[in-house]
């Protein structure tokens, strides 16, 4: 019901709670585990925990890598600008990338996707509030897609990671 019908799923919390909608405006795991330091300076915080993320190497034979993907979150509605912002990232690098951008972007700007910049006041176009569909989280993005301009055949190197922002849940 969001939009992509296969792909992986990172989570901060459990799989298990993600499906099916229980309607809880609370569903949350807390795991008591680290977030990750370079997701700080997306959301502003510096409490983070619950990081999850994948790592892979990936040769494109074309110029550009594109991926799609939905960030939902249980902090939505009520803790947007409450100091709960709930991030995605997704950096790559690789030959003539500078540092490691961050290519999960509010289309058309260089703004993170967080619970605090893709919500009904931000960014509102590219946020859905969930009432009833089959995920547990109450507010997501539309599909979104991150990518960038890269070398044919060269390796690229690419992280998604997302963290629960100002506390464990």
């Amino acid at each position: 019901s969001i939009g992509i019908t296969n792909g992986i799923l990172l989570t901060t919390g459990s799989t298990s709670i993600a499906s099916p909608n229980t309607g809880s405006p609370s569903a949350g795991v807390c795991n008591n585990t680290p977030g990750d330091p370079q997701l700080n300076s997306l959301t502003g915080s510096t409490s983070l925990y619950d990081g999850c993320s994948l790592e892979f190497d990936i040769v494109p034979l074309c110029d550009t890598v594109k991926f799609k993907y939905v960030f939902g979150s249980e902090e939505y509605p009520e803790f947007v600008n409450q100091g709960f912002s709930d991030a995605f990232a997704f950096f790559i690098s690789g030959p003539g990338i500078t540092g490691q951008p961050n290519i999960a972007l509010v289309p058309g700007t260089t703004t993170p996707v967080t619970i605090d910049n893709v919500n009904i006041g931000s960014n509102s176009q590219y946020y859905v509030t969930n009432s009833g569909t089959t995920i547990e989280y109450d507010g997501y993005t539309t599909v979104l897609t991150a990518w960038a301009v890269v070398q044919p055949c060269q390796t690229y190197h690419m992280k998604l990671v997302i963290v629960d922002a100002g506390d464990c849940i």
